[in-house]
């Protein structure tokens, strides 16, 4: 019986006898990944994707309004809109929305028409589009960034753009 107390007292005193590990100094958590900012469709200006509307002479201004969110709270979004292309030529306004301490943000990417004179909005059938990143925007492609770590090196994370469209077709004639 004294062998059999043995076995039983020796993985007890082995626990007590274990051998101090190096401390290993933890550094700061790297920055969290970049997440992708969000146009909120149910509250864009004006409502319908498709719709119509009068653009002859003393017609009112028309404005888009695309209220925007997005997770990263410090990050300025960037805007471009454009009339029925996202070539060069197509490419009529463009912004920034600055952080607002929170998700959604107090200003929303917005674009204003004036039919008072000739502009981009001419009789016919058009699509408005409205591209938001969270990065600047090159020829409506979002440039990635660079993030600097805690220990010196540094990532490149991905930036996110999201676009809507609304397919508008503007009649010429006489305004109230």
């Amino acid at each position: 019986m004294k062998g059999a107390a043995w076995l039983l007292v020796l993985p007890l005193g082995l626990l007590g006898c274990l051998l101090p590990q190096n401390d290993t100094i933890l550094y700061d958590i790297p920055p969290t990944v970049n997440r992708p900012p969000a146009i909120l469709e149910g509250q864009v200006q004006p409502a319908p994707r498709v719709f119509s509307v009068d653009g002859g002479p003393g017609c009112p201004n028309l404005t888009f309004s695309a209220p925007v969110e997005d997770p990263d709270l410090s990050d300025t979004l960037y805007f471009d809109y454009y009339v029925d292309s996202l070539a060069d030529t197509g490419q009529v306004a463009q912004g920034t929305i600055p952080p607002s301490g929170n998700a959604v943000r107090s200003e929303a990417a917005t674009y204003t028409v004036s039919f008072a004179s000739p502009g981009p909005l001419t009789p016919g059938g058009h699509f408005v589009e409205v591209l938001v990143a969270d990065g600047p925007l090159v020829e409506g492609a979002p440039v990635p960034r660079t993030v600097s770590l805690a220990d010196g090196g540094t990532r490149v994370d991905t930036t996110f753009a999201v676009s809507y469209v609304w397919l508008v077709t503007v009649t010429d004639g006489p305004c109230p």
